[in-house]
């Protein structure tokens, strides 16, 4: 299975992603479609050894139950937000206390709807298909597997996406650019960040009210971005600043290395790329303790804090990481996507696709 021999299916809709040059090899094929002409895909990837599915939308449901049973190996690349129904029952699962207060009011204002999490019958169907399934952490594939009896013939991948940026100079940005006494909080303007329950607890910490927020919230929901600027204003009163605007990978990289503190309120896995990055330039990270993310950093060695860690402090500074532990955490964030574990976990996958032939 060499990658020239790989063709990549895009949907027309993601006409820009056919620009993205994926593979740079002249034998590489794309092939674009309409949603319309699903069966007319699923004939065709009948005939290829493995079938990738990233991300498990609607569509691609579709496409999976149109393929002939024993066809070819399907594995799922899952996103997260594709699998949230597989780990909780409904959308208010994912908020804090005052998270789901605002979540209320929102919905009762019209501004956004009820969302209980089903498992649909099409998607039951799909998933029966499938034989290999790599979501972001070990521990939700733990947490589906315990959950649902249609997912026990699934197995587990460890595989994920690298940067599309020289890791190197992540980590050379904790060395170079110097650290503020600042906080970078969450990573869009979307309820699931909790932000509102962080405020609750700066609101009782004088150390976390000194501190410069910065808040990104270049995309998600106006109406939500609105209400906690009111909240953060009342709470920080200037000392804070929104950021709503997209930057280059390495600008954004240099916002948060800035930071001394990361908190990402998440239960959800979510924000990930943003922990990653926070780990790599020396942040001390607070996470929420009932998010798969904090146990998969825990399990694995890296020095981090909850947000119960938090509520608990006296001065904030009391959970700032020592030098000596900032340097293993990148140490360890910069092995997880280094060249050579990316090339050995492919190469485990490329060998566990063949064991079914």
């Amino acid at each position: 299975m060499k990658l020239e021999e790989h063709t990549f299916f895009l949907e027309k809709q993601d006409a820009k992603m056919a620009e993205i040059p994926i593979c740079n090899s002249s034998l590489s094929q794309y092939i674009n479609f309409e949603s319309s002409e699903a069966l007319f895909i699923a004939r065709i990837l009948e005939s290829f050894d493995c079938l990738i599915v990233h991300c498990l939308t609607p569509l691609h449901t579709r496409i999976i139950n149109l393929i002939k049973p024993g066809s070819t190996i399907i594995m799922w690349k899952g996103w997260g937000f594709d699998y949230l129904d597989l780990v909780y029952d409904d959308f208010s699962d994912l908020l804090e206390d005052k998270s789901k207060k605002l979540y209320l009011d929102l919905r009762l204002a019209g501004s956004t709807a009820d969302s209980r999490y089903t498992v649909s019958e099409s998607k039951k169907k799909a998933i029966k298909k499938i034989q290999l399934f790599c979501p972001v952490f070990e521990e939700e594939f733990e947490i589906i597997q315990a959950k649902h009896s249609f997912t026990q013939h699934l197995k587990y991948i460890e595989w994920r996406y690298g940067f599309d940026y020289p890791i190197k100079k992540v980590v050379k940005a904790k060395d170079c650019i110097v650290k503020t006494d600042s906080l970078w909080l969450g990573n869009s303007s979307t309820i699931t960040n909790n932000h509102i329950d962080y405020l609750s607890i700066a609101t009782k910490n004088k150390s976390l009210r000194s501190l410069v927020h910065y808040i990104p919230m270049s995309y998600g929901f106006d109406n939500y971005k609105n209400e906690i600027k009111d909240a953060t204003e009342s709470v920080l009163a200037n000392n804070f600043e929104i950021i709503d605007e997209f930057f280059e990978f390495g600008q954004y990289v240099n916002l948060i290395a800035r930071s001394k503190y990361m908190v990402m309120n998440h239960i959800r896995q979510q924000a990930m790329g943003n922990i990653w990055i926070g780990l790599l330039t020396g942040c001390t990270v607070f996470l929420n303790e009932n998010s798969p993310a904090f146990s998969f950093f825990k399990n694995r060695g890296y020095v981090l804090y909850s947000i119960s860690d938090l509520d608990s402090a006296t001065n904030v500074v009391e959970f700032k990481v020592t030098e000596k532990q900032a340097d293993a955490n990148a140490e360890k964030a910069l092995a997880m996507f280094s060249n050579q574990q990316m090339s050995f976990r492919t190469k485990k996958l490329i060998q566990l696709i063949k064991s079914y032939f």
